[in-house]
């Protein structure tokens, strides 16, 4: 969600583990000194390369989302004669209540292995001695508001940890999953006590530690995308504000029409205008927000984006030749900078021409 050295490093000083999804993600928290039993390697699909060099670093676990690469991972630690603790990811047919873009539990989902499969895999981990099932999770998804999928995952994961043990795999932790919501929009956050006291007792059957996957959770409401304004215009009806920040910092609002509310830096009288804010590349999608009340702005004044510490700067690109822009920490008064802008040279510096 948000994978800034400086902030992996908060979260490791304060006893998080850290859940990646790739070897980039992985070198980076080698790159912080973090030390590999604090990292989950977990994604729905992964290249023989990667479980290799995966497997080589020794996380704390590989999550394991499918029969092939649970196979792979077989044949993998039979040619190089080693061990590797992994978690099964399971496919619970749960509609969470989201997006579809939101979704990873519905019967129909990419995400992990259904529970029909799950009797085979147990099966292939107790037929090699390379693989250690430590783990048996689920996924929901992301941005759930709602307590009862949660309930639901809870209960039936207890069963499924508790039909493992009884196959004799020492398994060792159950993994609740996915992101809880934030407030993008008044009322939209999940109520983490009452979820809390719903699942406690259920999860108090079993013999094992627990892995919650907050994602989001945690750093995207501490975020803002800060923008300059550009000018205000009409056509056809409708009224525009143009900024500096465009889809290429922003994805996360095209990708999934997510709600980020704009707000001025700088609070003023004057005429108020439903506009739609918009950026500055040449794409019809590169729209920040629509239909926003705002007390029309002035070039160069500011705007800041709210929400954005979750998949803002992970998912910022360099489209249209722009360069992504600084990241700033803030606490109280002092400031850090702890990204710094990219260089004009950075656009095309691993380009090769001859």
């Amino acid at each position: 969600a948000l994978s800034n050295l400086s902030i992996l490093k908060l979260m490791n000083d304060e006893g998080l583990h850290i859940h990646v999804s790739s070897l980039g993600e992985l070198f980076k928290t080698k790159a912080l000194g973090i030390k590999s039993k604090q990292v989950i390697f977990s994604g729905p699909a992964k290249t023989d390369e990667e479980l290799t060099k995966a497997i080589y670093e020794k996380p704390l676990l590989i999550q394991v989302g499918s029969i092939f690469e649970l196979e792979a991972l077989k044949k993998i630690t039979e040619k190089k004669r080693t061990s590797q603790n992994i978690g099964l990811q399971l496919n619970l047919g749960i509609d969470p209540g989201v997006a579809p873009c939101w979704s990873q539990s519905k019967a129909d989902s990419r995400f992990g292995i259904n529970k029909d499969t799950y009797e085979r895999a147990l099966t292939i981990i107790s037929e090699a001695p390379g693989i250690k099932l430590k783990c048996v999770s689920s996924n929901l998804g992301t941005q759930i508001t709602s307590i009862e999928p949660y309930v639901e995952e809870a209960n039936i994961l207890v069963d499924l940890f508790l039909q493992a043990k009884a196959k004799g795999l020492e398994v060792e932790y159950l993994g609740i999953g996915g992101g809880f919501s934030i407030d993008y929009e008044t009322g939209d956050a999940l109520d983490i006590n009452e979820l809390a006291a719903k699942i406690i007792p259920v999860l108090k059957e079993v013999d094992g530690k627990i892995i919650m996957e907050p994602g989001r959770f945690l750093v995207g409401g501490s975020g803002l995308l800060i923008t300059q304004v550009l000018g205000v215009k009409s056509a056809g009806g409708l009224t525009y504000v143009l900024v500096d920040a465009g889809l290429n910092d922003l994805m996360h609002r095209t990708l999934y029409d997510a709600y980020h509310e704009a707000v001025p830096l700088v609070i003023r009288e004057g005429e108020e205008i439903t506009a739609d804010i918009v950026g500055p590349t040449p794409d019809s999608l590169d729209i920040l927000g629509q239909s926003r009340p705002i007390v029309k702005p002035r070039r160069g004044e500011f705007l800041a984006f709210l929400n954005a510490g979750a998949y803002c700067s992970s998912m910022a690109s360099n489209y249209c030749g722009r360069r992504r822009a600084a990241e700033v920490l803030i606490e109280g008064d002092d400031f850090t900078v702890i990204r710094n802008r990219e260089s004009w040279d950075d656009l095309y510096r691993n380009d090769v021409t001859d």
